[in-house]
């Protein structure tokens, strides 16, 4: 790795985080600090360059859970989109379908029917929250808000694997070795058809 792209790295996960760093890391002391309307419009992702070479960072949160090996609830969330492409707004993205009406969810969850799982989505402009019950005679009396993504799981039945994963993934793109390459294939595709 790079010695140069590490601290850029790590102070790419700290921003990510929501973490406030006071003292410069080492490396990038010239660097002007970013004021709050440039990080609000970084979220997400960013983008810098180092030695002439555009690199592109983006992230993306997923969260599964599964159930005896079977996956019950998905949401992923994908902040901003960066380059070519138009950017596309922060959005949550669930599995489980969501309440069908908008109004405020009910105060009480219960699951009583069969020993299934049952999966609820509630989103709101504060949070979203995923209930997970596995067996009967959960009940879940919601909290009046929510912070940011929740995921509450209730199992009753005995001898249950249940898994619930984060998986945050980070893709690191460089725009101009893309271009490159692309050209590269099509100048060996068209020397391919000539030789024809």
């Amino acid at each position: 790795m790079n010695t140069h792209f590490a601290p850029r790295l790590l102070a790419a996960a700290a921003l990510f985080a929501g973490s406030t760093a006071h003292a410069a890391l080492p490396g990038f002391e010239d660097y002007a600090a970013a004021s709050d309307a440039d990080l609000d419009a970084m979220r997400g992702g960013f983008e810098f360059n180092i030695n002439g070479m555009q690199l592109t960072l983006a992230f993306s949160l997923e969260q599964l859970t599964y159930v005896n090996g079977e996956l019950v609830s998905s949401m992923k969330l994908t902040p901003l989109q960066f380059g070519p492409m138009a950017p596309t707004p922060a959005s949550a993205v669930a599995s489980a379908p969501p309440p069908a009406d908008t109004s405020p969810p009910p105060q009480i969850a219960q699951s009583s029917t069969s020993p299934t799982t049952v999966t609820t989505q509630v989103l709101n402009n504060q949070g979203v929250l995923t209930l997970v019950q596995n067996g009967t005679g959960n009940t879940f009396t919601l909290p009046q808000s929510l912070a940011a993504l929740n995921t509450v799981i209730q199992n009753t039945v005995n001898n249950q694997v249940i898994r619930n994963l984060t998986v945050m993934n980070a893709t690191l793109s460089i725009q101009q070795a893309a271009a490159a390459m692309r050209l590269g294939a099509a100048l060996n595709q068209m020397s391919a058809a000539g030789l024809r």
